[in-house]
């Protein structure tokens, strides 16, 4: 998930040019990478004075803006996104570019990844309990649909890690797979309901085909 922190001394950012700047560290972000706008956080540090120095000595006029990104992007992309973010940053505040410091770090996707998995499988493992520990028709069929939604997350994690679009097709499949399930399901709950006028799981074994 990109984050850009921009550090600016008090005054020099007014709210209007700090939703102008978010909207368009956004675009050169989304633009660049190809991420999702929603994924972009952007946010604006103001700096007393005596914080900033240059060459050792404080340097008031001074602006930085640190970004945080998945990494594997190009050395290219991550120049333009650079240029891009210093360019707009310099037509909104009129500041030159010289006084303004821009930079990059890498988050390892593995971590996020890993996050992305743990979460995965402590949402199956719930709806999996869920089917074993209930009796209710209506809360099975809701563990089930947990544990759809938890391989669907799995792959969605899966695909942003490689940037694959597999992990999002394959999460379609599986929000198609749930809403069958849900129709007939609930088909069975109706029958179950009406012929023994219960939703005890149990009673199925008593249905004659």
């Amino acid at each position: 998930m990109p984050i850009y922190q921009c550090s600016s001394h008090k005054g020099l950012l007014t709210e209007s040019m700090k939703a102008e700047l978010a909207r368009a560290i956004t675009d050169a972000h989304v633009e660049a990478t190809g991420a999702p706008a929603a994924f972009v956080h952007v946010y604006f540090n103001e700096l007393p004075p005596g914080v900033s120095y240059s060459a050792g000595e404080p340097d008031p006029a001074i602006s930085g803006i640190q970004g945080a990104i998945r990494a594997g992007r190009t050395l290219d992309v991550k120049q333009k996104l650079l240029r891009r973010i210093t360019e707009s940053w310099t037509s909104v505040t009129g500041q030159p570019p010289q006084q303004v410091l821009a930079g990059l770090s890498e988050i390892d996707s593995d971590v996020t990844m890993e996050y992305g998995l743990l979460l995965a499988g402590a949402l199956f493992a719930m709806g999996f309990i869920g089917v074993l520990v209930r009796r209710n028709i209506i809360f099975i069929m809701m563990s089930l649909e947990i544990m759809l939604n938890a391989a669907g997350l799995a792959f969605v994690t899966a695909g942003a890690r490689w940037a694959q679009a597999d992990g999002q097709v394959m999460f379609l499949f599986i929000l198609s797979m749930a809403a069958a399930e849900v129709a007939v399901g609930l088909a069975l709950v109706l029958k179950l309901y009406h012929q023994f006028k219960t939703l005890d799981a149990d009673a199925i074994s008593l249905m004659h085909g």
